[in-house]
C-alpha cells in the first residue's frame, strides 16, 4: 500500500514537471486546424465586413446631409451622427393608417435638434415603406425647446 502511494506521488511529480514545460498560451497559428476556436470562417468574416461597410456608408450619407446645417461640419458631424444613432426613440405602429412612426427624443442642443428635424422632413418626403411591410415610415423629433 505504501509502495502504491509512493508510485502515485512520483507520477504526480512527473506530471507536474511535464505541465511546467507546456506553455500557458500558444499562438492561434500553432493550434491544430480543427480546434481553433476563435478563428472566423472566411464567409463570416466577409459578411461582417460587408455589414460594417454598409453601416459606414449609411453614416457617411447621413453626415453629408447634416453637413448642410453646420459651418464646421468636419469637426462636429461624426459626433452628431453618433449621438443620433444612440438616441432614444419610440416606435409606434398604426396598422389602420399603415404608418410606422419613429419619434426621436431631442438631442443635447437646439442646433442638433433642428438639423435632425430637417433630415426627418427630407426622409419623410421620400415616403419610404418599411421593408417587408406595407407601413410608411414617418420620422419626427419630439418638440422640446432647449433654448
Amino acid at each position: 500500500m505504501i509502495e502504491e502511494i509512493k508510485e502515485m506521488e512520483e507520477d504526480i511529480e512527473k506530471l507536474i514537471a511535464k505541465r511546467k514545460t507546456i506553455p500557458c498560451k500558444i499562438p492561434i497559428s500553432q493550434m491544430p486546424e480543427n480546434t481553433r476556436y476563435n478563428r472566423l470562417h472566411q464567409e463570416s468574416k466577409t459578411l461582417q465586413n460587408i455589414i460594417k461597410m454598409i453601416c459606414y456608408r449609411a453614416e457617411t450619407a447621413l453626415a453629408s446631409k447634416l453637413a448642410l446645417h453646420y459651418k464646421r461640419a468636419d469637426h462636429e458631424i461624426r459626433a452628431l451622427v453618433k449621438s443620433i444613432t444612440q438616441a432614444t426613440i419610440n416606435l409606434d405602429v398604426d396598422n389602420h393608417k399603415k404608418l410606422l412612426t419613429i419619434t426621436i427624443y431631442p438631442l443635447s442642443n437646439q442646433r442638433s435638434v433642428e438639423a435632425v428635424r430637417n433630415i426627418c422632413d427630407m426622409v419623410n418626403e421620400m415616403q419610404t415603406i418599411y421593408p417587408d411591410t406595407n407601413l410608411k415610415m414617418c420620422f419626427k423629433i419630439l418638440n422640446v425647446d432647449l433654448r
